[in-house]
């Protein structure tokens, strides 16, 4: 099977929120992530914000505190979901590997 892999580096944007569906744990949260490329205002470029789920495999071994402004990288692969009440579909990225990293690391990858 093929699937989008990605890999990034960026800053916990929410409060990670944590759930049980069924038995499994999962935690979802937003990851900041600077862009290179110039808006029409010079000087700033919003961010790029990407929606995350953690599935308890990777949240027992690698994140039991993981907290809002702290700079992750994270690899996994794309996913999309359909909302029932909208029918909007929804791109997310379910991680594969989390792991924090120095707030400088952040900085040079900017």
């Amino acid at each position: 099977m093929t699937y989008a892999h990605v890999e990034l580096v960026g800053r916990v944007a929410t409060t990670p929120v944590r759930a049980t569906v069924g038995a499994r744990r999962v935690t979802n949260l937003r990851v900041a992530i600077d862009r290179p490329i110039q808006t029409t205002r010079p000087g700033h470029t919003p961010p790029l914000f990407l929606s995350v789920c953690i599935w308890d495999h990777t949240l027992d071994h690698q994140l039991p505190s993981l907290t809002k402004g702290q700079t992750v990288k994270v690899t996994g692969r794309l996913d999309t979901r359909t909302s029932s009440h909208t029918g909007l579909t929804y791109t997310h990225v379910v991680t594969d590997h989390i792991e924090l990293m120095p707030p400088e690391i952040h900085r040079q990858a900017a």
